[in-house]
């Protein structure tokens, strides 16, 4: 399934390196919906979107340069529309379920 969403690209984290390439964590943002008033409605959401294979390269190049040193913290910070799949799995432990969901990076926008 595939999601939709606006936010602020905060950060960017290189979580490991394979023989096949990077897995890198974009950090973004979503900023709280706000009423006529000008009030939130809600709390802003903070997602970890996956990036692996060829959705790498839809990232600019120097961001990806830059996490293969060391995690990169976005200052200023980048207003991206992203289109990611959602995948979800469940497990237990020790007699619990649990249900984890991940989301992958489908397409990115940077927006001026």
């Amino acid at each position: 399934m595939k999601a939709q969403f606006k936010g602020l690209l905060t950060a960017a984290k290189q979580k490991k390196v394979y023989e096949k390439g990077n897995v890198i964590t974009l950090c973004i943002t979503e900023p709280a919906k706000k009423n006529e008033f000008g009030e939130e409605i809600n709390q802003s959401n903070q997602h970890q979107v996956t990036c692996l294979g060829r959705s790498i390269k839809l990232l600019p190049e120097e961001l990806v340069k830059a996490c293969t040193d060391n995690d990169v913290n976005i200052d200023p910070l980048a207003k991206v529309e992203v289109e990611v799949y959602i995948n979800s799995r469940d497990f237990s432990i020790e007699g619990k379920q649990y249900n984890k969901t991940e989301l992958y990076l489908a397409d990115i926008k940077f927006i001026s």
